[in-house]
């Protein structure tokens, strides 16, 4: 059995390769887990209400999101088709279309920023976490382009 792990480790599209490309992703989402841990520890440092508003004012903003995020991520079928066929020069167009789905998340955000307020009036907390929670939710609307468009780019790099 070692001798078989040996040999997968070293052959094509073995254990090896597979760390290679997946070490920097396994890092990457745990530092993602981290920040988040530490945002919400601070977060309950300084209020109870802070913290009780962050789950609900980030769980809209990424439900929000979820359909952009998704639909970007395709990005990476595509790129990873071309690569495969030998057909880079298809990979330029398709990153491009990306970019501009990844653009057209503003006709999301910009009405879930203005209705912010009417929306979490709708979920019924105490007033002082509402304030929070539509703090939070706008802050994080100011970034949702941008997490679209990392799904998008990243998907040129994963290749």
């Amino acid at each position: 059995m070692l001798k078989a792990i040996k040999t997968r480790w070293s052959d094509d599209g073995g254990y090896r390769e597979v760390l290679v490309i997946a070490v920097p992703l396994i890092l990457s989402t745990g530092a993602w887990s981290l920040l988040l841990f530490v945002d919400r520890m601070f977060l309950s440092w300084y209020s109870s209400d802070a913290i009780a508003a962050a789950m609900p004012a980030g769980m809209a903003s990424f439900a929000m999101m979820c359909l952009f995020i998704g639909t970007a991520a395709y990005v990476n079928t595509f790129v990873a088709q071309y690569y495969g066929a030998r057909e880079e020069k298809n990979i330029g167009a398709v990153i491009w279309q990306g970019i501009y789905f990844s653009g057209l998340s503003i006709l999301l955000v910009i009405p879930a920023y203005i209705w912010a307020q009417e929306f979490f009036a709708l979920i019924d907390h105490e007033q002082s976490v509402q304030l929070l929670e539509i703090d939070y939710f706008r802050l994080l609307l100011y970034s949702a382009v941008f997490v679209v468009l990392n799904n998008t780019l990243s998907s040129f790099f994963l290749v």
